[in-house]
């Protein structure tokens, strides 16, 4: 799939394809909100929930790396790490 092929999606059929076809990244909170990281092919999505009521406020996509910033401090790449320097011997 395509980022523009979800962009045309409507929120139902993109909650469903999150759901079949998205790898969970992981997720990190701010304030009222967590949000939940996926990747899709070569595009990532973002959900947005409201924490307390457990709503899905907003789901965003994106290609470019700017967007992973604000995870890249709870993501948690140990086991990559470990698979990479195994792989090295």
């Amino acid at each position: 799939m395509k980022l523009y092929e979800f962009n045309l999606l409507n929120t139902e059929e993109k909650v469903e394809t999150i759901k079949s076809k998205a790898a969970y990244i992981g997720e990190r909170k701010e304030e009222k909100y967590t949000f939940k990281l996926y990747q899709i092919d070569n595009f990532y999505v973002e959900e947005k929930w409201h924490t307390a009521f457990n709503e899905r406020r907003k789901i965003l996509s994106f290609m470019s790396i700017n967007g992973l910033q604000p995870y890249l401090e709870v993501i948690d790449i140990t086991s990559l790490l470990v698979s990479a320097n195994n792989s090295d011997k």
